[in-house]
């Protein structure tokens, strides 16, 4: 098979998707459009947190292409990204202190590990329902 055939078959799975998947993929490409628009510009500096809103975009739409290209374990693996990226996101946009992810005077990048433990924490604690969500569909992924 060659490159250009792989790419249009590849290609009409996605126009295919509608059709093969009903609501399930129509919701998860308006959740898509709606992370993608969500925000046009920042009217406060929030660097940390445009990054973090950047990896969001970025694995929930790698994750609902991956899933109608059926590549299982890598559309989980983006849905995870996508469920840590936004704890994260959260957690930078209520904390401008950058502490926790960099130190920007001595270029200390913190252990992402802690970091993230630090953000879910937080979540847990201000945003309950939010949090149990985040960890059951996390350990679903695990699950599988």
């Amino acid at each position: 098979m060659s490159l250009d055939q792989f790419s249009v078959e590849e290609h009409q799975k996605v126009l295919d998707a509608e059709k093969n998947y009903g609501n399930a993929f129509t919701n998860a490409y308006n959740t898509t459009i709606f992370v993608s628009n969500l925000m046009i510009w920042p009217i406060t500096s929030c660097d940390l947190f445009i990054r973090f809103y950047s990896q969001m975009k970025k694995y929930h739409t790698l994750s609902v292409v991956s899933t109608v290209r059926m590549h299982r374990i890598q559309a989980k693996m983006d849905l995870r990204y996508f469920l840590e990226s936004t704890a994260n996101a959260a957690f930078s946009l209520a904390h401008a202190d950058t502490q926790n992810y960099i130190d920007y005077e001595s270029g200390i990048i913190s252990d992402a590990k802690k970091a993230s433990h630090k953000a879910y924490k937080w979540l847990d604690l201000k945003y309950k329902g939010h949090s149990d969500f985040i960890k059951d569909l996390k350990n679903m992924i695990n699950d599988q």
